[in-house]
């Protein structure tokens, strides 16, 4: 079976849909996501859909925005795809899970982080090693593809008595030498381009499909922090993750999302966040 990579989100869903089928008297359903409440559900592909269609989770007032009717429009899209092509059991699907039905084999399409492609190209543990396609996220209604950015991240108190020592631990446990002893031991994910273009690194991915010219590519072109930078990111995407599990479970997306939108504004209320814009 021969399919087009999905240019957009509409084409994101017909071709979850025509993955969806029966293969060898196994069920294969189109793609998976994570589906989980919590704020994970939204910050990898949902949140890179979401942007790329032209939403933004909060205005320049700090105004929650993800019930306007492009947001909606898009939610309702993406919710549908998973209840008609994905995991029967999507609202309890954590990333680990959604991992292990990829790499079962049993599901066709996952728009998620790039470093799960290591997991992927596992022979000893995945069934699709060697048969993975690798591109870009589909873009939104204008072509524009934005790419969300999430990494770990390392910092130091204020409050510390010991910041010198934290600072230098800081710079050892991301230094080129520890990120490649990491990225080699299965840690795979460099925030260094000294250590993803090391020759050891490359020879790794190589075989890979196109997943190098992919990641650099977006990379370069796409990637960014879509979620607005805010203390309350944890609190709100919890709730956001909750209202897409109630689309999923039939409540019309408008009123979940309604509903959602003034939880998460009380929440920048009472953070004092929304006064620092005013």
């Amino acid at each position: 079976m021969h399919l087009t990579p999905p240019r957009d989100y509409e084409e994101y869903y017909q071709f979850a849909k025509a993955m969806t089928r029966e293969v060898d008297g196994r069920q294969v359903h189109g793609v998976t996501a994570r589906g989980i409440g919590t704020w994970s559900t939204i910050a990898t592909g949902f949140l890179t859909g979401f942007s790329s269609y032209g939403c933004r989770d909060f205005d320049d007032q700090m105004n929650c925005t993800i019930n306007s009717p492009k947001a909606v429009e898009f939610t309702e899209l993406w919710v549908k795809g998973l209840k008609e092509c994905g995991p029967l059991a999507w609202t309890s699907n954590s990333w680990y899970d959604t991992k292990e039905q990829f790499e079962s084999g049993q599901y066709g399409m996952w728009l998620t982080v790039d470093f799960f492609a290591v997991g992927f190209e596992n022979p000893a543990k995945s069934r699709i090693a060697g048969k993975v396609g690798y591109t870009l996220a589909p873009a939104g209604p204008d072509g524009t593809i934005r790419s969300n950015i999430w990494t770990w991240a390392l910092a130091i108190n204020r409050f510390s008595q010991k910041k010198l020592a934290s600072w230098l631990f800081i710079q050892w446990a991301t230094s080129k030498e520890q990120l490649m002893t990491a990225a080699m031991a299965g840690n795979w994910n460099p925030s260094r381009q000294s250590v993803w273009n090391d020759p050891r690194v490359a020879s790794i991915t190589k075989d890979w499909d196109n997943y190098r010219d992919v990641v650099s590519e977006n990379l370069q072109n796409y990637a960014r922090v879509c979620f607005t930078p805010q203390s309350e990111v944890p609190a709100i995407g919890d709730r956001w993750a909750r209202a897409l599990q109630e689309i999923w479970s039939g409540t019309e997306a408008q009123v979940a999302l309604d509903r959602a939108a003034a939880d998460i504004d009380r929440i920048i209320e009472k953070s004092g966040m929304k006064s620092l814009t005013q």
